[in-house]
């Protein structure tokens, strides 16, 4: 094997999302001695240019076309030619689909891995049709990483039967020293007193995460302590429908959107309990980021959010849907600071000891070697 691997990162677009923020932080965070890492996304726009645009990792975007654009093959092949690329790491279902088209033959003798980072079962209403289309595409890839253990049934079968490697990497996040900020920032962004709870949100404002009982939550938190505000930070296609349902339930004041942030660091720094109200997760990267901040958790009892959030002890956990527990746990942990205080300490903990991000680069790191080497 040569010294350096060539290796393209290949995500969907520029947007927040979990899986597009995980392959630029190992593009970030790779040992430059061994690898040269690309990041290609298929579609242009999104937030998340601006944080390539200031690496000095070489990105290419590919200007996807609305629906399917079966020109994005050949434009795949121009980059994996131009870049002389050894190794591609895909990140969900549009980019392995139009990747694996560009290396149909051996083209290049480029090796694939690839990554599922939700229960596509769960994410798509036709998933019989995907069970068919994972047939053909899992043929082509030559390694699988899972991010979350709970994700690896109904895969890790169809990938060892197709011959590729299988290993399963916990999405991972960074433990720094807990940002110290000066009080009242964020109450002063937001026009409150600085006595109010701040609750904060970091999600894709989409079905998925849910925010609609977490806002009808909010309405019963409201009732009993009108000193409380829900902070949303996230964008998506639900923003006017969620909107209109804060303002039905008379919650102008007391939910704000504030759509994509860059500082989420430092939003969580100002947060009093971070929630997440999924109906069904890989292995969230914001709950990841909260708990090491120290942030006490309220959330659903999802797949992939209660593996980390163990109720009691580095969060509270409630059913899905249901906005009178929700608000009943917010309630809890606002009226309990000492045990709030408490949970967040052990969140940290845990976050440091399990699912820190030197950790997650190592074995990355090694399974890409390991690949090259068997295939």
């Amino acid at each position: 094997m040569k010294n350096k691997i060539n290796l393209l990162y290949m995500i969907q677009s520029l947007n927040n999302g979990g899986a597009e923020t995980l392959a630029i932080r190992l593009a970030q965070n790779l040992d430059p001695t061994r690898f040269t890492p690309v990041v290609c996304s298929l579609c242009d726009e999104g937030p998340l240019r601006g944080i390539l645009e200031s690496t000095h990792i070489p990105h290419i975007t590919l200007g996807k076309k609305e629906g399917k654009d079966m020109g994005l093959p050949f434009r795949i092949r121009k980059v994996l030619a131009s870049h002389r690329i050894d190794l591609v790491h895909t990140h969900n279902q549009g980019p392995l689909l139009y990747t694996r088209l560009a290396t149909l033959g051996g083209y290049r003798s480029v090796k694939l891995i690839h990554t599922e980072h939700i229960n596509m079962a769960k994410e798509y209403s036709y998933a019989g049709r995907h069970r068919f289309l994972n047939r053909f595409l899992f043929k082509g890839i030559h390694g699988f990483v899972s991010i979350a253990a709970h994700l690896n049934q109904g895969f890790e079968q169809q990938i060892k039967s197709s011959g590729a490697m299988f290993t399963t990497i916990n999405n991972s996040v960074s433990v720094p020293e807990p940002e110290r900020v000066s009080p009242g920032i964020l109450h002063r962004e937001l026009g409150i007193d600085p006595t109010w709870s701040i609750v904060g949100n970091v999600s894709a404002l989409r079905r998925q995460k849910d925010h609609t009982t977490l806002i009808k939550a909010m309405r019963l938190v409201v009732d009993q302590r009108p000193d409380t505000i829900l902070a949303i930070a996230g964008d998506g296609e639900l923003k006017t429908a969620l909107h209109e349902l804060t303002r039905d339930l008379g919650l102008t004041n007391h939910v704000r959107f504030l759509g994509y942030r860059s500082d989420v660091d430092h939003l969580l720094a100002q947060f009093d309990i971070f929630v997440l109200s999924s109906l069904y997760e890989g292995l969230p990267l914001c709950i990841l980021e909260a708990m090491a901040a120290a942030r006490p958790v309220v959330a659903t009892d999802a797949e992939g959010t209660n593996a980390v959030v163990h109720h009691g002890k580095t969060g509270l956990l409630v059913p899905l849907k249901d906005p009178e527990n929700l608000a009943a746990a917010l309630l809890g942990m606002l009226q309990n600071k000492t045990a709030a205080r408490k949970m967040g300490a052990a969140a940290r903990k845990l976050i440091r000891d399990e699912y820190n991000m030197e950790t997650m680069i190592q074995q990355y790191e090694t399974f890409y070697q390991q690949v090259l080497l068997r295939h």
